[in-house]
């Protein structure tokens, strides 16, 4: 969970999201400390015996990003083909690539599609069989992990499919920029 955005933070508050104990030693140059992954718009500098504000933990979190996609939502009406959707749908389907060119969290492997439709979330990715690579996945600050996820595979023909049950849209309207994370 990642620290408050506003407010009074406390050294023990930043501890505590580094891994460390309630009420044991700490300093601000502590390694743990300073290699918490800062929150968008902060930074928070790793070289111990430099200056750093509380502020700057802000948002801060204990969950290391290991890679950041960003995609732009678009649509598909009913009956609508979209040759990377493998089929026809009776329902609005919000979807969007999400290959930026960047390394990826499972080696080998290309981001297919990310979709949202009868309150249903659908990570798919194209490459090797494995249901692994990847901790959770962030969507607008909202977490959701592998282990939560139904697994799918299909087969030599198809991808590897992460699926969650989502009551509403957490990807949003057509032509919105979202920002995923995955740990």
């Amino acid at each position: 969970m990642a620290l408050q955005t506003s407010g009074m933070i406390s050294l023990n508050d930043i501890h505590i999201e580094a891994g460390g104990t309630t009420g044991a030693a700490v300093s601000l140059n502590d390694t743990d400390l300073r290699g918490l992954t800062a929150a968008s718009g902060y930074a928070i500098n790793s070289t111990a015996g430099t200056a750093i504000d509380f502020a700057d933990f802000y948002g801060a979190s204990g969950i290391t990003i290991v890679d950041t996609q960003t995609l732009t939502v678009g649509y598909r009406a009913a009956g609508q083909y979209n040759s990377e959707s493998y089929g026809y749908d009776g329902y609005i389907w919000m979807y969007g690539s999400i290959s930026d060119g960047t390394a990826n969290w499972l080696s080998s492997n290309e981001y297919r599609l990310l979709s949202w439709s009868n309150s249903s979330l659908s990570l798919t990715v194209e490459g090797t069989n494995s249901n692994a690579g990847f901790i959770s996945m962030i969507i607008n600050g909202v977490t959701r992990t592998r282990t939560s996820a139904t697994y799918s595979y299909g087969g030599s023909s198809g991808g590897r499919t992460w699926s969650w049950s989502v009551s509403t849209n957490p990807l949003g309207a057509n032509g919105a920029s979202v920002t995923v994370q995955f740990t």
